[in-house]
């Protein structure tokens, strides 16, 4: 909703997400996950929410994806989850009908990068070596970060995963787009904030 601010509050055993004024007023906790949660980021209507958690307090390498209502009650498992695989960093499309994410067997080294449905059905691949990190206004392309450990130069492609281009040979940490979509801007590794035309 326009104002509202989601942070996870580290102080507790289980990190919850909880939702805040701008004006750091009216904090409501949103989930009561049994398990912690992270990267929580809300669907464009402000109706939902996503976040990534552990499935089994015992495996700190499996994670899996959440969406759950801003309202609250339970959390929906969408991602499969398999022993090993960390899925993580969902991120809403636009018009809420998908959601970007990043799957991983080893979250130092390799990350690819996923497009699915909100309920989880339709997952697919769309670049390899690759996390994703902003969807363009109108969700027809997502800029990624290529090869996340070593290369991190900049990189668009289109919403299923055709299409990749390489716009910068600067290694980025973060962007967003503009909103007429015509520009990037980005935060590079080493330092620094550009903006980068497209």
């Amino acid at each position: 909703p326009k104002g509202r601010i989601l942070f996870v509050d580290l102080a507790g055993p289980k990190s919850q997400t909880f939702s805040i004024d701008g004006d750091g007023m009216n904090v409501r906790q949103l989930t009561n996950h049994p398990q912690s949660t992270g990267a929580p980021t809300w669907s464009p209507d402000g109706e939902q929410i996503a976040f990534f958690a552990y499935v089994d307090p015992s495996d700190v390498t499996t994670f899996a994806i959440f969406v759950q209502n801003a309202a609250g009650g339970a959390a929906t498992q969408v991602t499969a989850a398999d022993d090993g695989v960390a899925d993580i960093f969902p991120r809403w499309s636009p018009r809420g009908d998908k959601i970007a994410y990043i799957t991983s067997t080893d979250i130092s080294t390799q990350y690819d990068a996923h497009v699915m449905n909100v309920d989880g059905s339709g997952d697919a691949v769309v670049a390899s070596n690759a996390q994703p990190l902003a969807w363009s206004p109108d969700g027809s392309q997502i800029a990624y970060r290529n090869n996340p450990v070593g290369d991190d130069t900049l990189w668009v492609m289109n919403a299923d995963g055709s299409g990749k281009r390489q716009i910068s040979t600067t290694r980025v940490g973060h962007c967003d787009w503009s909103p007429d979509g015509e520009t990037l801007a980005c935060h590079g590794v080493d330092g620094g904030l550009s903006g980068i035309k497209l």
